[in-house]
């Protein structure tokens, strides 16, 4: 068998160098550029809420569910909801038994696609919260498009540096 030549296992060394640098710079930065490693979809406030208003739901009955009025007593709902809010997911809406509890009134003229809105049910089916992840997917698309800038860079770096070394 012939051995390699000495310029041979150089340009070897280097273009294997060159290919492991490259492979671990989009094993460093695609997983920073994931849409998961930001997003929050546990969101339990959300799922908390539901089913205690659920619980009062079932205890009181809706005769006494009518917690708009914040001079009511029971207007501390209000409060409540207030409190569970996250500004990066704000509730869209509430429905109690299908019917509309609550709409959120700066989104009320938007119109939702569904990957926009996502929804924390009470486990008896009662309460629905609907709320918006439009930030979520306005970044999710954002990081998106970087991605494949870099994966675009990363593929003509390699040909250039490929290229130079002929």
């Amino acid at each position: 068998m012939v051995s390699e030549s000495k310029i041979s296992k150089i340009l070897s060394e280097k273009l294997t160098k060159k290919v492991i640098i490259l492979i671990l710079t989009m094993l460093i930065i695609l997983p920073i550029l994931q849409d998961g490693f930001y997003s929050d979809e546990s969101l339990s406030n959300y799922s908390i809420l539901a089913k205690y208003m659920s619980n009062y739901y079932a205890l009181n009955g809706q005769q006494e569910f009518n917690f708009s009025d914040p001079d009511n007593p029971k207007g501390q709902y209000v409060r409540i909801i207030n409190d569970s809010y996250d500004p990066h997911f704000p509730i869209v809406a509430i429905r109690i038994n299908s019917f509309l509890w609550y709409r959120n009134q700066s989104w009320e003229n938007y119109r939702f696609r569904s990957s926009e809105t996502n929804n924390a049910i009470s486990s008896d089916g009662m309460v629905q919260i609907t709320y918006s992840t439009l930030e979520d997917t306005t970044l999710s698309g954002i990081l998106n498009i970087i991605r494949t800038l870099f994966v675009c860079l990363c593929i003509t770096l390699a040909a250039i540096y490929f290229e130079a070394d002929k």
